[in-house]
């Protein structure tokens, strides 16, 4: 879970008695009034080709691993389950460097020299062919890259990782991206446009009122530095996907029992 306090400042972490790290959770979040992130409220809703994903990786997991003579059923499953885990954390570490680098190209004006031989060649593959795509679709548009921010009315908060006073932007990271293959799901749209409405309307404090930005993701191979795929979503459906966003809200808000916008009204 992340969380994030009514000035926008992530708070992932929190520090132990001992002084040392650790994850924030709800109770933490009760406790000083911090808000929820988009992912964090999108997790309540079911995502049933996820959970097919992960089956299919513990049955190809189950055909690889070979069983050790003395190992129990329990052990052998624990293996199992473990080594499915391996592709999708290396995935999520892979791309957590590439949103890294992408945060690190934008906050520098998108100056190629400015990166020359600071970037592995695949990285700027990357960082190149993702701007490439952006100036084909969205045109000249002064990029904020990584802004968290917190919607103290309805009590949420994010970060996103790039958008303009047109534009919010997604990236998704893809092992492979194959021509005919569905990378766009209407819960990336309900994500997205929980970050359109949230974040600061023209680079100032004030929240969403007015027109709407446009709403798209890009999705970025991983195997084949330079592909990038951009995908917009129908302007004329946000409000579906808002529905959508502020049902799956309202019912984390039930689930958890925990409505922050009233403890951060209260002055706590």
């Amino acid at each position: 879970m992340h969380w994030y306090d009514t000035n926008g400042n992530p708070q992932y972490e929190i520090k132990r008695k001992d002084g040392r790290m650790r994850a924030t959770t709800l109770r933490d979040a009760r406790k000083y009034g911090w808000v929820p992130s988009v992912t964090t409220v999108m997790d309540i809703v079911s995502k049933p080709g996820l959970e097919v994903w992960k089956v299919n990786k513990a049955i190809e997991s189950a055909l690889t691993v070979t069983r050790l003579v003395t190992e129990t059923d329990a052990e052998l499953s624990k293996r199992i389950l473990a080594h499915s885990k391996q592709e999708s954390e290396q995935a999520a570490k892979r791309g957590v460097r590439i949103h890294n680098d992408l945060e690190s190209f934008f906050r520098k004006g998108c100056v190629h020299s400015a990166v020359e031989g600071t970037f592995e060649a695949d990285i700027k593959n990357i960082c190149d062919a993702t701007k490439a795509v952006l100036d084909v679709n969205c045109g000249e548009q002064d990029w904020v890259p990584e802004k968290s921010f917190c919607h103290k009315e309805l009590g949420y908060g994010g970060k996103v990782d790039l958008y303009s006073n047109e534009w919010v932007i997604d990236f998704k990271t893809k092992d492979s991206i194959e021509d005919k293959k569905q990378l766009a799901y209407d819960a990336m749209a309900h994500q997205l446009v929980g970050y359109e409405r949230g974040l600061p309307r023209y680079h100032s404090d004030t929240h969403w009122s007015g027109s709407l930005r446009r709403i798209a993701n890009v999705f970025i191979s991983a195997d084949n530095p330079g592909h990038v795929v951009f995908h917009e979503w129908p302007q004329d459906k946000q409000e579906l996907y808002w529905n959508v966003f502020t049902s799956a809200l309202d019912l984390w808000k039930h689930m958890k029992n925990y409505r922050p916008e009233e403890f951060n009204n209260e002055g706590n």
